[in-house]
């Protein structure tokens, strides 16, 4: 059970919000609501859900299971695509705790 709160958010928020809800194919108050548990509570991905994992690809053929996030957060890390691999390795090994970029 949830509990329901306003929450008054700047135009500037709101647009982008309306945006990446739509691309996620979810109603706004639902991508807002999962975006801030997602921010207290850490990504749902690596929470435990008791549920399987689907088993077939995506529709386009992908495999990678974080497909699905691309493009949903604006970072100042240029080569993430690239080297994401490695970022959540030195992540991981680093108990959580952020990366710096060297």
């Amino acid at each position: 059970m949830g509990r329901r709160i306003s929450v008054l958010i700047a135009d500037e928020l709101y647009e982008p919000l309306v945006e990446k809800a739509r691309l996620a194919g979810r109603p706004p108050e639902e991508f807002a609501s999962e975006l801030l548990d997602d921010a207290l509570r850490g990504p749902r991905a690596a929470r435990p859900t008791g549920r399987a994992a689907p088993e077939e690809p995506s529709a386009a053929g992908d495999e990678d299971p974080l497909l699905a996030l691309a493009g949903c957060i604006d970072l100042e890390i240029e080569d993430l695509a690239d080297r994401h691999d490695e970022y959540v390795a030195a992540t991981a090994s680093n108990g959580g705790s952020r990366v710096g970029r060297g």
